[in-house]
Formats: C-alpha cells, structure tokens, sequence
C-alpha cells in the first residue's frame, strides 16, 4: 500500500503490485489535477525524501523513467506546478508545458517537448514574450539557428511562439 496525496484528483492510499513505479500510483489516484506538477513527484520513506520523478520521461521519452522502487508505505507528494512556459506556432504539440523546477531549460529542449518544429517553421523567427523587471511584457526575437538563441532559458510565465516561413516564394518559375 502506498499513499497518494497532494494535487491528484482522489488523494488516498492504493494497493499496487510489487513492480508498480509512481506514474501507476498516481494514474490510480486519477492523476494530477490541472495545477499539480508532472515534473517535481516526490516519494517519501517515513520522514526522508527517497525519490524525485519527472512524469515528462514516461510520457514523452519511450523506455525512459523507473529510476526507483515503490515500497509498502511509501507516500507520493504531487505539490503545486510553480513553473510553466506557452509554446504555440510551427511545432507538432502547441500547448503549456511545465519547467523542470531544478534545471533551467533552453528553448531547443522545450521545442523538443513541443515534439520539434513542423516543415513550415521559420528557425530564425521565434518569439518570446516575457515580463521584465520592471514588470513591463516585452517581446525577444530569439533564432534557433544560433548558439545563443538555443540556448535561451526560458522564465516562468514566457510564451514563445515559433513563427511560419513567409508565404512567398523565394524563387521559382510560375508555368
């Protein structure tokens, strides 16, 4: 028996097999709610902090993940997503995903999240909208055909959005 509490749609205790990892767990518990984080799940043993999972490598990374063993009593923790990025525009999963909260990340590694960018994505046009420090929401105009633009960290709250190739030709011949 496990318990399962935190930010999960039916906290409680569950009983699962002796090959179970902590993404079976928390599916039994229904799983995060929209607020709870899929990348900090925390595993406890008594009163030590025995195990730390990124959801994001079971359901994005196939053979990823199982990097520990449930054991009866075990308490899994699901806290609140502090950290989110908006990625829309050219790429194959447009949607908000969630920032390691102990690892900062690049714009190429949350493009890879967003599964890459689509044939018709402009690599040297994408935009990232961030609040400043003096609070003011200014846009970056960041190529991933540099260096510096693929290795961009991305802030809580940043939307980027990957821009499409002009619509005009660049050259051809029109019969």
């Amino acid at each position: 028996r496990v318990g399962v509490s935190g930010e999960v749609r039916m906290p409680g205790q569950y009983t699962i097999t002796a090959l179970s990892s902590v993404l079976d767990a928390v599916s039994q518990a229904e799983g995060p709610t929209a607020i709870g984080s899929l990348r900090d799940i925390q595993v406890f043993r008594g009163d030590s902090l025995v195990l730390q999972e990124d959801l994001y490598d079971y359901l994005l990374k196939p053979g990823a993940g199982v990097y520990g063993r449930l054991q009866s009593g075990d308490q899994i923790f699901v806290p609140v997503c502090r950290k989110r990025v908006q990625v829309r525009g050219e790429v194959h999963r447009p949607a908000i995903y969630e920032i390691n909260p102990h690892h900062p990340e690049t714009l190429t590694q949350i493009v890879a999240l967003a599964g890459g960018l689509t044939p018709e994505a402009d690599s040297t046009r994408v935009a990232v909208v961030r609040v400043n420090e003096e609070r003011q929401r200014v846009v970056l105009n960041v190529p991933l055909s540099t260096r510096e633009g693929r290795s961009e960290v991305l802030r809580n709250g940043d939307s980027l959005r990957v821009l499409r190739l002009r619509p005009t030709l660049d050259s051809g011949v029109v019969v």
